[in-house]
């Protein structure tokens, strides 16, 4: 108790909806505890009205690790004025890559072979998706080059994109 915490009064970074083209979306592609920074995104009713609906993904090692982002969805389901105002435009697709789960496999992996489609009834597209991308160094690199390999390109704050990835652990 006692302590002082400063909050700006807009968000910067590179994670910010600021830095996309206006349209349908966001995805959000994370891994592990970095699904945390989308926690905000989702709960915000400012997301629906720009966007429409969002797909939050989580990749982890073991289902255990899906338990912050199963939090999140169960507390915007049980609140009555949230689940009002996100209804069925929140969805979600969390995977295990090392413990047998109801979807096992790397998102990435799911982007390339197809079967991300499957799960969300449209592959990635330059004219449809938004996407927000936070996780491993090996898993921005690989979402990056799957983003650009069907013409979606990296938005900045001084020109807007089809996607923004965390910069904090990018080479």
């Amino acid at each position: 108790m006692g302590h002082v915490i400063l909050l700006k009064p807009k968000p910067n970074g590179t994670l910010v909806f600021d830095a996309l083209l206006p349209d349908q979306g966001p995805v959000s592609f994370s891994t592990g505890t970095d699904i945390a920074p989308f926690e905000s995104v989702v709960r915000d009713p400012k997301t629906y009205k720009k966007f429409g609906e969002v797909i939050l993904t989580q990749t982890c090692l073991e289902e255990g690790e899906l338990d912050f982002a199963n939090v999140v969805l169960s507390d915007i389901k049980y609140y009555q004025l949230l689940s009002e105002i996100f209804g069925t435009k929140l969805n979600s697709i969390s995977t295990t890559t090392r413990e047998n789960s109801q979807l096992m496999g790397r998102l990435t992996d799911r982007l390339e072979n197809g079967r991300f489609k499957f799960y969300t009834g449209d592959s990635l597209k330059v004219h449809l998706n938004r996407i927000m991308i936070c996780g491993s160094r090996d898993m921005l690199k690989s979402q990056r080059d799957t983003c650009e390999g069907v013409g979606i390109f990296d938005g900045s704050n001084t020109e807007q994109g089809h996607f923004v990835i965390q910069k904090a652990f990018v080479d």
